[in-house]
């Protein structure tokens, strides 16, 4: 039942699952280490390609994926008799940073911005700046009309943040439904058949997810299909993310819940705090201007893990929610 999981179950904390084989990682740890030297600057090569290749280009989609899989990157589907490339909006789970690279691989898409990112880093990342910045409904409105004048399709992860896909899934954001368009429901699982790292965990930074996906001999993807879904007509936004959750949480073998990414920015601001506390940083409060200047790193240490975590949350939402937990920031007066 939903109402009887905890949120930490919908996440992993450790890279390393107790069942790991050691002696083959070890093993393989020197090859590993030649294989994420070689595979990244290939990635620089592929990054190339995806950047100055027309996005729909079947030469494109061909070279991708198959330097991709030189990257170990394995994308597998699954009920492809379902995919409609009729359908204007994609939405999918959320399990890695690296999920839209899998769907692009098999289904060329447009993935909006919804991270307060620089433009040139957005354009880097091959997002698509639609306004999310200036609110949802500028952001609705600006993907309505992508969907109107563009055959390429919306990616949404509408969770709004990963979760390790085995437990749940968290409550959907209704902005990807409030488009007045056919949504593709596409889940996501991701296995590592030889070496069994996590592919991702609760404090990870996106470079250290990175480091492992070029050091694993190979990660798959299985990309599962859904039939399109369209909203009732005496259905809300709201019910119809819904229903769009509970049928991707069936398919998935897991259970719709009513957490969101909020409660996962919590749950990370808990855990902080407790590794602060158990540290003793937090129990000594030094008087002075050393302790003045060194608690300011402290609380910027803490504001930065949780953006890495949670790029799309506002820095000043982070900065007030520590507070609450009894971290706070004074800056040193002018001299």
């Amino acid at each position: 039942m939903a109402s009887e999981i905890t949120i930490d179950r919908l996440f992993d904390d450790k890279r390393f699952p107790a069942e790991l084989n050691w002696v083959f990682v070890v093993l393989y740890f020197p090859l590993g280490l030649m294989l994420t030297i070689v595979r990244f600057f290939i990635g620089i090569h592929v990054y190339t390609i995806a950047c100055f290749l027309p996005k729909v280009s079947l030469i494109r989609c061909f070279v991708l994926r198959v330097m991709c899989g030189v990257l170990g990157l394995i994308v597998v589907q699954h009920d492809l008799n379902r995919e409609s490339s009729g359908s204007p909006v994609l939405v999918s789970n959320y399990t890695t940073p690296f999920d839209h690279v899998a769907v692009e691989l098999v289904r060329p898409n447009v993935m909006p911005s919804v991270w307060d990112l620089p433009n040139i880093l957005i354009w880097l990342l091959g997002y698509r700046d639609m306004g999310a910045k200036h609110g949802r409904e500028t952001l609705i409105q600006n993907a309505s009309r992508h969907c109107r004048e563009s055959s390429v399709p919306l990616l949404a992860f509408p969770e709004g943040a990963t979760t390790n896909g085995k437990i749940g899934l968290l409550k959907f954001s209704v902005w990807p439904f409030s488009l007045d368009q056919p949504v593709q429901p596409v889940t996501v699982r991701i296995n590592r058949p030889l070496i069994g790292v996590t592919s991702s965990v609760t404090n990870s930074k996106w470079w250290n997810d990175l480091f492992w996906f070029l050091f694993v001999p190979f990660s798959v993807f299985h990309i599962r299909y859904l039939p399109v879904m369209t909203q009732n007509e005496d259905e809300t936004p709201q019910e119809f993310a819904k229903r769009v959750q509970v049928a991707m949480a069936d398919s998935l073998g897991i259970v719709p819940t009513a957490f969101t990414s909020i409660d996962k920015l919590e749950y990370i601001k808990r855990q902080l705090f407790e590794q602060q506390s158990s540290s003793g940083h937090t129990g000594h409060r030094s008087t002075g201007q050393s302790a003045a200047v060194s608690q300011p790193s402290e609380f910027d240490l803490m504001i930065n893990q949780v953006k890495i975590v949670l790029p799309h949350v506002p820095v000043d939402v982070i900065r007030k929610d520590l507070g609450m937990y009894g971290i706070s920031w004074h800056p040193l007066p002018c001299a």
